[in-house]
């Protein structure tokens, strides 16, 4: 497993896991070129306690690489609402 993304628990897993998923993305960041990105990193999503989110990447991390994390305000909750801002985080493989 690679990523752990809590969400807040007021709506049901069902409601809130299909516009997260679609606005989560994964991205290798090239250090050669500052603010380059991969395509988003193909995987799959596990839910766990109707509020944490694992995405499981379907390839290895490669180690020594940073990888950027992103949720989108196309995330929203049940009754539609989109997140207030755009979530960016980021880590080094080790």
């Amino acid at each position: 497993m690679c990523c752990l993304l809590t969400v807040t628990p007021t709506y049901t897993l069902q409601q809130i896991s299909a516009s997260v998923e679609a606005a989560f993305s994964l991205v290798e960041l090239d250090p050669e070129i500052i603010g380059t990105v991969s395509e988003p990193i193909e995987g799959s999503f596990e839910w766990e306690y109707k509020r944490e989110m694992w995405f499981s990447p379907t390839e290895d991390m490669t180690l020594g690489t940073v990888y950027k994390i992103i949720l989108t305000t196309d995330a929203q909750t049940e009754t539609g609402i989109p997140i207030d801002e755009e979530f960016e985080s980021y880590f080094l493989v080790r």
